[in-house]
């Protein structure tokens, strides 16, 4: 459904309706990794109604974008699932899971996303992430990602912070960020990355450093590269690191 709001304002409602259809596992039989959490179990055998909706405003450019999913068990069997302990159980309701994302640029300078996962069957959120980015100077671009760390066997749920700046040059760029959790030390991972752009590539330095829940240093990481691309590359577009060529020291 498409409705024009005039002054070249576009509106766009897009609900589905589908099933989803999991066959059963062939083959030999992976072994469980012990992540303690449904990881260890394959999605298969399922049958799943899927209802979603989604929407977008468009202008001069994609000023929201919003989906919403849900999927419902077709079966009784549908409503089996293992828990962290490894012990099946059956959920009370015919609710599966939902999903949902949103994103949008309400202003040139500001863009905008997030999405959710949360299991209605062990009722818990796997994803909860947040994230935005503003151009506050036309050589300066802050950012912000928050992300939800699920529980497991050894904490309950974190929240994770990475603030982050971008320092423009003609043809310089620097970018630092800082990572913040409950526990351990006060900042619990940085990282900065210098990248020199050339006509048809760019010369990439890095350094980042991260640190444990007890707050000792547990990884390190410095490392070169460069890579050749095709085209104008975009001043304002987030750091790359996978390089076609480089060097990394642990």
């Amino acid at each position: 459904m498409v409705g024009d709001w005039g002054n070249g304002m576009t509106h766009v409602v897009t609900p589905r309706v589908g099933i989803e259809i999991l066959q059963p596992g062939r083959g030999d039989v992976l072994p469980a990794y012990s992540w303690g959490d449904p990881r260890d179990v394959l999605q298969e055998d399922l049958r799943l109604l899927v209802t979603g909706l989604e929407t977008s405003i468009t202008g001069n450019r994609e000023l929201l974008r919003a989906s919403a999913k849900a999927r419902w068990a077709l079966r009784e069997q549908d409503r089996l699932f293992t828990d962290s302990l490894g012990v099946q159980q059956r959920a009370n309701e015919r609710l599966y899971d939902l999903q949902g994302t949103v994103s949008g640029s309400p202003m040139p300078t500001l863009t905008f996303n997030g999405s959710v996962v949360y299991l209605a069957q062990t009722r818990a959120w796997t994803r909860y992430d947040l994230g935005a980015s503003w151009v506050v100077a036309h050589n300066a671009q802050v950012r912000y990602t928050g992300a939800l760390v699920p529980a497991d066997a050894t904490h309950g749920d974190l929240w994770q912070h990475q603030p982050g700046v971008s320092l423009l040059a003609e043809r310089y760029r620097l970018d630092v960020d800082v990572m913040f959790r409950p526990g351990g030390a006060p900042i619990d991972g940085w990282s900065a990355q210098l990248t020199r752009r050339m006509v048809d590539g760019g010369l990439v330095l890095f350094y980042e450093a991260i640190r444990g829940e007890t707050g000792a240093l547990y990884d390190q990481r410095i490392g070169i590269g460069f890579n050749l691309t095709t085209g104008t590359p975009d001043p304002a577009a987030p750091p790359q690191r996978g390089a076609a060529a480089g060097l990394n020291l642990h």
